[in-house]
């Protein structure tokens, strides 16, 4: 078993032990587990020095967790559930529509809809194969993640790594006290690549005027926003062999098909399903279909995995997607969220996304460590974004007070990745800090309920903290502040795509970069355009959040984008400053010039 594999099951470790859990490092003998899941967190336990040990929930493609020593049996949220929903339930239920069999390593959108579920109900999908990951949500276990009612139009599973076989899925629709108002079954099956499927259609249940009556109902679904009730419905036509069914669900997935229409608010554009079935109604006999395959046949399919869930910070992404840059640039682009800068350089290095948003710290462990295909293409984050932010009634005043105190953090961040270099800058014990594993949307919330002192976020997170804590004034420790140099987040890619596929890499930081101009020029509009797409970001922390990554970005006189050689050194020395590398590493083992226009 990898060094890996037994670390897997110990969330509780110092901040250098952090990092072995993540990245296989060792940490020193006798090190201290020090770190505690968020949901077993106050202010008593924080204050107490007690250890213990709990089991964390795996971000890994194909990673099984052995449970630990200790662990913390939290209650059932099944013994809090009803077989029958009260008369004020009644009309919250779940709707969900069959699935295409799939190809190996394609991606599945969830055709679940929560009509009406109300506010704080939530989703609990169950049954899915070891290693999956949905695109939304929060990972409860191995194969269980929960989703808000509103993240459910956009999230898509991805499955393992040349996974083949089938899912039968269970989905629980549960209201803000956890019960259980409705449960359905969903089947996903994957494929091998090479087996034709065939496009059946079932017998025809519905006379011509009920077909218009319904697709006229769709529309009208469409127009008010409701997408999934729309799939649903044309998807029900579809299989009777309706084609204009099967072409208007088409549409309802393809990008400018979307953005034509003005629909795009909270909605998952599909390029593959789009394509599936645009195949199926021009099987049926619809020349549009025809029409539509032939123009997405010219573009090529990529997919972009973020470094932390959707931000503001990304904002120039989703600019670029908006305004059809990438579209402009020949290029289909779906963007996932990530959990993390270790979890995108994993996700990319094992081909799940064709590119990442990362922090070169983390690159630069995992290419010493693990001899990570990975590298930089781009470079966005030119100076360092890593900070701590406290609360002020904390009395966590100066870097040498995060000593015997906790900091949360999500599991695959960068920020503990790099702060045994703050602190060996900042002159403070790192082994002394406890660091709490927590989800990325919870890192706001545990700080304004005052369940944690402080929590770790990139300086352009400030806009986002200060916008949930109210008026509780912060304290932020930046790295920067004690005289760290180095490079932070960029483009990343594998070598094989690097140098299989250079053209479209070329395109792609292209495109992103035109973006990204837009955005500095305009974060207002910027900020519209991430809460348009992503509707639970506030547009105006977005402008914020752009503003702050504008400053970080760009350098007078410098290509935006450009990476020096001599800074990626400069990176390299800070990590191995802070950490005894095993394997060399060089400036030419994490990136690769070229791809940035002059």
């Amino acid at each position: 078993m990898s060094t890996l594999g037994r670390l897997a099951g110990v969330a509780m470790v110092t901040a250098v032990g952090f990092i072995g859990y993540r990245l296989g490092w060792e940490p020193p003998p006798g090190s201290p587990p020090h770190a505690l899941p968020a949901s077993q967190l106050n202010q008593q336990t924080l204050a107490s020095e007690r250890s213990v040990a709990y089991a964390p929930q795996s971000t890994e493609p194909g990673l099984a967790l052995p449970a630990a020593t200790n662990t913390i049996a939290l209650p059932s949220n099944e013994q809090k559930s009803r077989d029958s929903a009260s008369p004020g339930t009644a009309s919250r239920q779940l709707t969900v529509g069959a699935v295409r069999p799939l190809l190996a390593d394609e991606a599945a959108t969830l055709t679940v809809s929560a009509k009406d579920a109300g506010p704080n109900a939530a989703v609990v999908i169950s049954g899915l194969w070891a290693g999956s990951a949905l695109s939304a949500g929060t990972q409860l276990g191995s194969n269980t993640w929960r989703l808000s009612a509103e993240e459910l139009d956009r999230a898509v599973i991805t499955p393992p790594r040349g996974f083949v076989g089938a899912m039968k899925l269970t989905l629980e629709l549960r209201l803000a006290d956890s019960t259980v108002v409705d449960r359905k079954s969903l089947e996903l099956e994957w494929m091998g690549r090479g087996v034709l499927v065939p496009a059946k259609s079932e017998p025809p249940r519905h006379n011509a005027s009920e077909i218009a009556a319904m697709m006229k109902s769709g529309a009208e679904s469409m127009a008010n926003g409701d997408v999934s009730g729309a799939r649903l419905m044309y998807q029900r036509l579809a299989k009777e062999g309706e084609a204009s069914a099967a072409l208007a669900l088409a549409e309802s997935y393809d990008p400018p098909m979307l953005r034509e229409a003005n629909i795009t608010r909270g909605v998952a554009p599909d390029f593959a399903l789009a394509q599936s079935w645009y195949e199926k109604a021009k099987a049926l006999g619809s020349p549009v279909a025809a029409e539509r395959l032939e123009k997405l046949a010219r573009l090529d399919s990529v997919t972009l995995i973020t470094d932390f869930g959707y931000n503001g910070r990304h904002a120039y992404f989703f600019d670029a997607l908006d305004r059809g840059y990438y579209r402009d640039a020949g290029l289909e682009v779906k963007i996932v969220r990530g959990a993390g800068s270790v979890d995108a350089i994993r996700q990319v290095g094992a081909g799940n996304a064709m590119f990442g948003f990362a922090d070169a710290g983390p690159l630069i462990l995992a290419r010493a460590k693990d001899q990570s295909p990975v590298k930089l293409v781009a470079i966005v984050y030119v100076k360092p974004p890593q900070a701590i932010f406290c609360r002020e009634d904390s009395g966590l005043r100066k870097p040498k007070d995060l000593e015997g105190n906790a900091i949360a953090d999500n599991a695959g961040g960068a920020t503990p990745a790099l702060f045994p270099a703050f602190a060996k800058a900042a002159g403070i014990d790192a082994q002394t800090v406890r660091w709490v594993v927590a989800g990325t949307e919870s890192l706001p919330g545990l700080l304004a309920t005052n369940k944690i002192p402080c929590v770790a976020q990139f300086t352009m997170g400030e806009a986002l903290l200060r916008s949930k804590i109210g008026p509780t004034k912060l304290v932020r420790f930046a790295f920067a502040d004690v005289g760290l140099s180095y490079y932070g987040n960029g483009i990343v890619a594998t070598a094989a795509t690097i140098a299989s596929k250079p053209d479209i890499v070329h395109r792609f930081v292209e495109a992103t970069l035109r973006g990204m101009k837009d955005a500095f020029a305009d974060p207002a509009a910027a900020g519209a355009i991430m809460q348009r797409l992503v509707p639970q970001v506030d547009a105006t922390v977005a402008k914020q959040e752009t503003e702050a990554v504008a400053e970080l970005a760009q350098i007078p006189g410098k290509p935006l984008g450009e990476i020096d050689p001599a800074r990626i050194a400069a990176t390299i020395d800070v990590v191995k400053g802070a950490f005894n590398l095993t394997t060399p590493v060089t400036a030419a083992d994490v990136y690769v010039p070229g791809f940035v226009p002059k």
